[in-house]
């Protein structure tokens, strides 16, 4: 072997472990993050007044359920049915690292909507089971129980789903899943990320100053050999193509943490029925905190629009 061969041989060699080791440190980043699984937020999520009233929350009634996982694990949640006896129910899923309480400042919202509320905990969030995390991969399989759940409870009338960030990608992901039975009649996407491999490339650059020079395809073949699903699994945009049933896009044109442009690339991808509507001061997950009745309206307009005859 020549001299010159060996050198090319030696940096290829470098090159490809320095790639799976910063792609393997990323992979634990994104996979290992802290969920705060088995803790209650309640307390804490009331303290900040960000969430939801808790005099409200008082008055409501409250039916506490475990809705088993098909993954051999059970899913803590909470419903609280409507005031008066209604036959619509919209279920509401959290960002990562909270739980149902975080999901429950959009009930008062909702519930003068004339929607039943069911919120649960993700798995390995709050006080459901499971051990991992998959941004919306083995998520979509939760939220279809939750679903059927709903619709044997509520077999008539309007059953929607609204998700927040990670919540958000997990309720886009089953839109495509829906097209089998359209158990779910809209679907509400706030600060969703559109493709993960593009956000991993975006905080890469953003937290670390690095350029991608392919470590987010390293770490996309560490996710595939280490958690047997890829990158292009836990993108929503790819269910976008396959989702007739509408969706209404939100998010914050000052989110540094899920670019806006990604509910953008989400509402140019999905075929029929959508809106979407940017919130111009607000971050990330903070669409509703700064603009709570413009949010309520948009909501409002929403669901106006795409069934008047039920509005």
């Amino acid at each position: 072997m020549s001299k010159i061969l060996k050198i090319i041989v030696f940096f290829l060699t470098l090159s490809l472990l320095i790639g799976l080791g910063l792609g393997n440190y990323f992979h634990n980043v994104v996979f290992k993050r802290e969920t705060y699984h088995g803790y209650n937020q309640y307390e804490q999520c009331l303290g900040h007044g960000k969430c939801f009233d808790r005099e409200w929350f008082q008055k409501q009634q409250k039916v506490k359920l475990s809705i088993p996982s098909t993954y051999g694990y059970t899913l803590d949640a909470l419903l609280i049915p409507h005031p008066d006896t209604v036959a619509n129910t919209v279920i509401l899923t959290h960002g990562i690292g909270s739980d149902k309480w975080g999901a429950m400042k959009f009930g008062e919202m909702f519930q003068r909507e004339g929607f039943n509320l069911l919120l649960y905990d993700h798995s390995k969030h709050g006080q459901s089971g499971g051990n991992r995390i998959s941004y919306g991969h083995f998520e979509k399989e939760d939220l279809a129980q939750v679903v059927s759940f709903a619709r044997k409870r509520y077999p008539e009338g309007m059953l929607g789903v609204h998700g927040e960030s990670y919540g958000a990608a997990t309720a886009g992901l089953h839109a495509a899943m829906n097209e089998t039975d359209e158990a779910v009649s809209f679907y509400i996407m706030d600060c969703s990320y559109s493709d993960i491999y593009n956000l991993f490339a975006y905080h890469l650059e953003k937290d670390y100053g690095i350029p991608n020079l392919f470590i987010v395809d390293f770490a996309n073949w560490i996710t595939q050999w280490r958690q047997g699903f890829g990158f292009e699994d836990m993108s929503p945009i790819n269910a976008m193509s396959q989702a007739s049933t509408p969706i209404l896009f939100i998010h914050g044109a000052k989110d540094t943490f899920t670019p806006a442009r990604m509910t953008e690339e989400l509402y140019q991808a999905k075929h029929g029925p959508k809106r979407m509507h940017l919130f111009e001061q607000a971050g990330h997950g903070q669409s509703f905190n700064n603009y709570p009745e413009a949010y309520e309206e948009t909501v409002h307009m929403f669901l106006r629009d795409m069934f008047p005859k039920k509005q």
